[in-house]
């Protein structure tokens, strides 16, 4: 499953990074792909796929 995210979800805190802490000990994500600023048409600024599995990766 893919996402597209602004890049800011990769650094703020609160609930964003429990997101992210969860998402981590589960081994759910799978690939973070930076995407540069301006490439979507009304907006500047910068953007992240974020690739993400439906069940944990195995050990």
């Amino acid at each position: 499953m893919a996402i597209v995210l602004p890049h800011g979800v990769l650094f703020r805190g609160n609930e964003e990074e429990k997101i992210r802490t969860k998402l981590l000990q589960r081994r759910q994500i799978d690939a973070v792909i930076g995407l540069p600023a301006g490439i979507f048409t009304n907006t500047g600024i910068p953007t992240i796929v974020m690739i993400l599995r439906k069940q944990p990766k195995t050990q």
